[in-house]
């Protein structure tokens, strides 16, 4: 146990190490005992070195090498560490804050220009790691309050990015790539206890990531990789919920997805799309959904309210639209949209029901309503063009399939009761 003694110590100023660094500036002022301050500036002409400790047994280094840049370390507390490694930059400047004990944090900046990196920590046992390498006015911003929380920010190659994470109770993590991307931006904030949340921008240019997570131990992950001002906004809240957003080669999509409760799952994935989007909400436990747009200008807007609901929508082609709502439990969809200018539409109310949709032609119109009741099945094949088909169940057991192979059809199907069946075939 460390017994730290109350202005015991004076307020010592380290005269540090400036090799062959003309016009550099280096200031270390430590408060406490036992703690350790380094600075080695070499050809580091116009830099300046900032170290403040107040506490007991700190370690901070910084080392500035062929660079005209500003590195700040600031410990209060105690058993903190930091490091920071400028090198072959111009204009750029690392600040690491860190408030507690047994704190960590480094920040390595290479070969950039006027790029700004800044950790602040506040709590025990925290860790930040920033790499900003070839980066011209790019920034990272990470703030985290709380125990054992883990964060690290990765900037490679590229101009304009923005990485700003932000952390908020206990053993959560975090972390942000950025490569080969330029004017692109990472938002990510958690709040609870024991999250993980990935955001990844890979050649990526103009394209957005927000993340929010709230409540326990939830996991989510995005991707956006060769993507032109695209965007991911995703939303958690609650315990044990899973989220998986994809967004690979294409450009001008968007992808929404919120979830709320406990338990649920969710897969979206956009790839080789264009000007599509899809909007997904899940809201209540033990929900699933696997959405895939790929194709060009799609949009999909679909929800599921209550327990064991499960969305599995794929959309292909061009221009195909769906919407559906799920309420109730243990309800399903299955949806495929091939071809093109396809719509579909629907919801489920009640208990077990099931809805299969599958449109493979043109300018076709499936629509479904579930009213209430259980067990019921609706199902609408469309190969051809130009059909339209309607079903609407309430009930307990009704089955109602419609086929569409032929052009220029209409279907409409009604069931109310238990236990009907209905076949209509059209070609």
């Amino acid at each position: 146990m460390f017994n730290i003694k109350p202005l015991t110590a004076a307020i010592i100023t380290v005269i540090s190490l400036n090799a062959f660094a003309d016009d550099s500036l280096s200031t270390q002022d430590q408060t406490g005992d036992f703690n350790i301050a380094d600075v080695n500036q070499s050809s580091a002409t116009g830099s300046f070195a900032d170290q403040d400790q107040v506490g007991g047994d700190n370690n901070a280094f910084i080392f500035q090498s062929e660079t005209q840049s500003t590195a700040t370390q600031i410990h209060t507390g105690d058993l903190n560490a930091a490091a920071s490694e400028q090198s072959l930059n111009t204009g750029s400047s690392s600040l690491q804050d860190q408030q507690g004990m047994f704190n960590d944090g480094a920040s390595l900046q290479q070969f950039g220009t006027d790029s700004t990196t800044t950790q602040l920590q506040i709590g025990d046992g925290n860790s930040a790691l920033t790499w900003q390498e070839e980066q011209v006015q790019s920034t990272a911003l990470m703030i985290q309050a709380g125990d054992e929380n883990f964060v690290s920010v990765d900037q490679i190659v590229g101009s304009g990015n923005t990485a700003s994470v932000y952390q908020e109770g206990d053993m959560n993590t975090a972390a942000a790539w950025q490569q080969f991307s330029d004017d692109s931006q990472i938002y990510l904030q958690q709040y609870g206890v024991g999250h993980e949340a990935y955001a990844d921008q890979m050649d990526s240019q103009q394209s957005t990531t927000t993340i929010t997570q709230n409540g326990d131990s939830s996991y989510l992950a995005t991707y956006q990789e060769l993507q032109n001002q695209s965007q991911i906004i995703v939303d958690q809240s609650g315990s044990l919920n899973e989220m998986l957003v994809d967004q690979t080669s294409g450009e001008f999509n968007i992808a929404y997805a919120a979830q709320s409760g406990d338990v649920n799952s969710l897969d979206l994935q956009q790839i080789d799309s264009f000007n599509s989007q899809a909007y997904v909400y899940q809201d209540g436990s033990d929900n699933v959904g696997l959405i895939y747009q790929e194709g060009q200008d799609h949009l999909q807007i679909v929800s599921s309210t209550g327990q064991e609901n499960e969305l599995d929508v794929s959309q292909t082609g061009e221009r195909n639209l769906l919407t559906f709502s799920q309420d109730g439990t243990g309800n399903l969809l299955t949806a495929e949209q091939g071809g093109s200018d396809n719509t579909a539409s629907g919801s489920s109310m009640g208990t077990d029901n099931e809805v299969v949709l599958d449109q493979t032609g043109t300018f076709n119109v499936a629509e479904v309503a579930q009213q209430y009741g259980s067990d019921n099945l609706a199902s609408i094949t469309q190969t051809d063009s130009l059909n339209y088909a309607a079903i609407v169940q309430g009930g307990i057991g009704n089955q109602a399939y419609a086929v569409q192979a032929g052009a220029n059809h209409a279907a409409y199907i009604t069931q109310q009761g238990n236990g009907n069946l209905a076949n209509v075939t059209q070609q």
